[in-house]
């Protein structure tokens, strides 16, 4: 049976009113029991070598972005646009607006005066649609998170890697490639979420455990057919090796250094598998 590629971004909590919504709390996986005779090789967990080498499709929107004066503002009063429509386009540029902001000032800078300015969306609309800046803040992050796990999901999927080292290796490639793509989103959720606390650091802490559960599944997987050469280790192993990953990511965006992670990639492999595989 083949054991699908968690995409390692989740999300979790409840968000504060206004604009937020309900996510999944558990952050859990519900993975199938591996069976290696139905493998090529035995190993169930599988991803593309070529999706780690090339991307398709149209080109991505951002997560970030600040709207300038030269720009179309969204059309006020009457208009030929739907009213649906127009309060999510509003709510778009919003999220985005915050990104940005909090990218660049920190939470704690950031007001909703400058989340307007760079969205050109009016104060009023800005209400009926967050109560709060921690409202619109945890609904970017989440929206965020839902965009690049979708992206993850898709590249995912129905792919064929077997082998173990290899299929972490695809993993932790895409994870790391999205993450340098979104700069401004990755410090959001690395420090933004920190400073915010609340429910937006309730979001990160989901991230971090699916990243755990998805460590877990893929080191069962292996071990599921190769017990000897892969260690038996404690729980809270998992939440340290996550722990550790997650420290590389906030110092790389505390020093402005995002677009460098992919760099990174043969680093984290290696910590994972020194600490996993039998020596």
């Amino acid at each position: 049976m083949r054991l699908k590629a968690d995409p390692v971004l989740g999300n979790s909590s409840t968000a504060p009113g206004g604009g937020g919504g309900q996510v999944k709390s558990d952050g859990s996986s519900s993975t199938a029991k591996a069976d290696p005779a139905k493998t090529d090789n035995g190993f169930p967990y599988r991803m593309s070598r070529s999706v780690v080498k090339t991307r398709t499709g149209p080109p991505r929107s951002k997560l970030a972005a600040i709207h300038g004066k030269d720009e179309p503002g969204l059309p006020r009063g009457r208009s030929s646009i739907p009213a649906d429509q127009a309060r999510e386009a509003q709510k778009l540029r919003l999220l985005r607006a915050a990104v940005t902001a909090v990218s660049e000032l920190g939470y704690g800078t950031t007001t909703i005066a400058e989340i307007v300015a760079r969205a050109r969306v009016s104060r009023r609309e800005f209400y009926a649609l967050f109560e709060s800046k921690e409202a619109c803040f945890f609904s970017a992050c989440e929206t965020g998170l839902d965009v690049m796990m979708g992206r993850m999901s898709n590249l995912l999927e129905n792919q064929n890697i077997w082998e173990p080292r290899s299929a972490l290796r695809a993993a932790i490639r895409l994870n790391l490639q999205g993450m340098a793509e979104e700069p401004e989103f990755t410090r959001c959720i690395a420090i933004g979420t920190m400073e915010a606390g609340g429910a937006a650091l309730q979001l990160r802490f989901a991230m971090v455990h699916r990243w755990v559960t998805m460590i877990k599944a893929w080191h069962g997987a292996a071990r599921a057919v190769a017990p000897d050469d892969w260690r038996e280790v404690q729980p809270a192993t998992y939440i340290g090796l996550v722990g550790a990953v997650s420290e590389l990511i906030t110092t790389a965006s505390v020093d402005n250094r995002v677009a460098e992670l992919p760099q990174q990639e043969d680093v984290i492999v290696d910590l994972l598998c020194s600490v996993l595989e039998a020596r």
